[in-house]
């Protein structure tokens, strides 16, 4: 399938000169070559700034942005204000792509005439690994929506292509530092009307010490519990959606900071009386889902007592 449109490529940068250039020359040699390449400098205090400008020097698809640091999400919506291609899609400035990811998926995207396209596989080290088990070629809405909520549905932005007239207006919420991602993509998910599925795996994801998704507990963790307003105000104004997701997603968020404090191996008696609080009100509302059966364990676990749940989830982690 041919086609001209342009998709713009955004890349929020900070502090990460030892994988910036692969990152750069993955995209740069895509199959798909109309497109731009947003390179939003969040602030890096090592080289990563003149590693930007250098190919902004050498390909005028590269267009270069610094700004003060200000975190990911603010990166991303900087970018998301400054693309002018017909298509969005992400990437960590960490990782690397496969040459021919953006021409597949935008034929994919066409093809099914959708507004969004995703992949369900993705590349760790020399493993592929599956981020979900849906099967078939494309979502309608509902069914995107199901799931997510059901933990079936990739929620990475780098997992996605969007159409940019989708994007208009929505922008990531910058007071949400974990599970953003989520928040953003459900409420993407709720303003279109088909998803494209492709199967297969053209991201090279680098976890790496320093990183979001390795470092510590923090505060931050805890802004997680912003998203559910978002996911019960639209569940509560549509009745094709089961309330009881209202309860599974206060878990899915309870647990996410369950799992960096259990990690950590903290000990803060308000924050774990706090999740068990949490996992008590919310515990029977989510056996009665379709939620994956490890997380119902784990809501269960906490419900009892957070020592009951955080003991075997270290051995299980360690």
């Amino acid at each position: 399938m041919e086609t001209n449109k342009k998709i713009s490529i955004i890349v929020p940068v900070y502090n990460v000169e030892d994988y910036l250039t692969e990152c750069i020359e993955s995209i740069l040699k895509q199959t798909y070559s109309n497109i731009e390449i947003l390179l939003i400098n969040d602030g890096s205090t090592d080289g990563s700034p003149s590693i930007c400008d250098k190919y902004a020097s050498l390909d005028n698809r590269v267009k270069v942005y610094h700004k003060e640091n200000a975190g990911v999400s603010s990166a991303r919506n900087f970018g998301l204000r400054n693309a002018s291609g017909d298509y969005v899609g992400f990437i960590d400035s960490d990782d690397w792509i496969s040459p021919k990811m953006y021409e597949t998926m935008i034929n994919c995207l066409e093809f099914e005439e959708a507004e969004m396209c995703i992949f369900t596989k993705y590349i760790r080290g020399k493993t592929e690994l599956s981020i979900s088990n849906i099967k078939t070629l494309n979502l309608n809405k509902q069914e995107a929506m199901m799931s997510i909520l059901n933990y079936n549905f990739p929620t990475s932005l780098w997992t996605s292509l969007y159409k940019r007239s989708c994007l208009d207006g929505l922008y990531l919420n910058e007071e949400i530092h974990h599970l953003e991602d989520f928040e953003y993509q459900f409420r993407v998910l709720s303003s279109i009307n088909k998803v494209a599925i492709c199967h297969e795996a053209f991201y090279n994801y680098r976890l790496r010490s320093g990183s979001a998704n390795s470092s510590g507990f923090n505060k931050k963790v805890i802004s997680c519990f912003k998203v559910l307003p978002t996911v019960e105000n639209y569940i509560k104004k549509n009745d094709t959606l089961d309330r009881k997701y209202i309860a599974a997603t206060s878990s899915r968020l309870t647990l996410t900071v369950s799992a960096f404090l259990a990690k950590s191996n903290l000990k803060d008696k308000k924050i774990e009386r706090q999740l068990k609080k949490n996992a008590r009100v919310s515990w029977f509302d989510t056996l009665q889902t379709k939620v994956p059966y490890k997380k119902k364990i784990l809501i269960v676990l906490l419900a009892i007592s957070y020592n009951v749940y955080a003991n075997p989830y270290r051995l299980i982690k360690n």
